[in-house]
């Protein structure tokens, strides 16, 4: 899962355009995060499902 975060990546090479999207909102989703000086973590288990975590520093 090193990967996640770039951009046009996709964990399943089955998945296309056609089929999954462009690979792109996980690549935002940190772009956004970095700029907020927020982190973002993701666990996921194999048929069991992912978990996302935000995290940002309370003002």
């Amino acid at each position: 899962m090193k990967n996640i975060f770039e951009p046009f990546y996709r964990a399943d090479i089955s998945r296309s355009r056609r089929t999954g999207g462009f690979g792109l909102g996980l690549a935002i989703v940190k772009k956004i995060m970095d700029s907020h000086k927020a982190i973002i973590e993701i666990e996921s288990k194999s048929n069991e499902g992912t978990t996302v975590h935000l995290k940002f520093k309370k003002n």
